[in-house]
């Protein structure tokens, strides 16, 4: 099966958005030894923001990128650490993956 994790990143302080990355990777590296197929955007994109100009915070720059992916997936899953009922990018996999009738799974993370 073929995933998106979706989970919150922006955020004023950098050691907050490091940690959200790391649970991200976490995650996704559990999916993976599990045999599924996995794209997680703060994965593959926070490293990624160290060598571009774009702010790593940039929504719409961000989500044109994995958007792209998300319609190739099978499921969402929305890691529910402090911040995702408010973030703005979160929302809107939600929304995409609602409108193309993907199944959004919500897991719940431990601390």
């Amino acid at each position: 099966m073929k995933i998106y994790v979706a989970c919150p990143y922006s955020h004023p302080d950098q050691a907050v958005r490091e940690e959200r990355v790391l649970a991200a990777d976490k995650y996704a590296a559990k999916l993976m030894e599990r045999g599924h197929i996995v794209f997680s955007p703060l994965s593959h994109s926070h490293p990624i923001s160290k060598h571009c100009k774009v702010d790593p915070t940039d929504h719409d720059f961000w989500l044109r990128q994995d958007l792209a992916w998300l319609k190739a997936c099978h499921q969402v899953h929305v890691l529910c650490l402090d911040g995702w009922r408010e973030s703005k990018g979160v929302k809107t996999e939600i929304e995409e993956a609602s409108r193309r009738k993907i199944p959004v799974i919500f897991v719940k993370c431990e601390r």
